[in-house]
């Protein structure tokens, strides 16, 4: 790849809250910066990717990984979408492992 190309891959999420974003990609160690109707993602001080028009975008390191796993902040997604519920009907939520959640609704 030339020194001057940068290659992206993008996973589509449509219908993503920014503020449950933001807080899951803040989660998985991203500093992220939100704008009127995107947001930048950094780590460690370098640009990682971005979310805009309804797609996470992130750029790829030299042996083809991409930076950002768009499969894990998925899960991770919808790991936060559920917590914010729960927190909302006031229920008591539990993490069981991966993809594993325990929700009780309090005495």
């Amino acid at each position: 790849m030339p020194c001057n190309e940068v290659r992206t891959v993008s996973t589509v999420m449509a219908k993503a809250d920014l503020d449950i974003l933001k807080r899951t990609l803040e989660r998985l160690g991203y500093r992220v910066t939100k704008h009127d109707t995107s947001l930048s993602i950094h780590q460690n001080g370098d640009y990682v990717g971005e979310y805009k028009n309804g797609e996470l975008t992130a750029q790829q390191t030299w042996g083809g990984e991409p930076l950002l796993d768009g499969a894990a902040v998925k899960r991770a997604y919808a790991e936060e979408v559920v917590r914010t519920a729960a927190k909302r009907y006031g229920w008591e939520y539990k993490a069981k492992g991966l993809g594993k959640l325990q929700l009780r609704k309090g005495w």
